[in-house]
């Protein structure tokens, strides 16, 4: 995925756009989605991350946006304390 070798290379800005532009393209992705949720919540934006991930239930909701909503939450949660 373009994203994916945009974020390796270090250009975090170009791989969001380059989701962005997906999200246009097939909105109800799945993969689009949870793409966007990794790259946000690698890169330390996990109430980013937590938003994408309300936001896909509403349009992909899956098992995995579920079980990957329950981690993200857990990983909020413990940071917060």
């Amino acid at each position: 995925m373009a994203a994916k070798e945009k974020w390796l290379a270090g250009d975090v800005p170009a791989a969001r756009e380059v989701l962005e532009r997906a999200f246009i393209a097939n909105p109800e992705s799945e993969q689009i989605w949870l793409a966007a949720v990794k790259l946000e919540a690698e890169n330390g934006e996990l109430g980013v991350a937590r938003e994408l991930l309300v936001r896909a239930r509403t349009v992909a909701d899956t098992e995995r946006v579920c079980l990957i909503k329950l981690f993200i939450d857990a990983m909020h949660s413990f940071i917060c304390i």
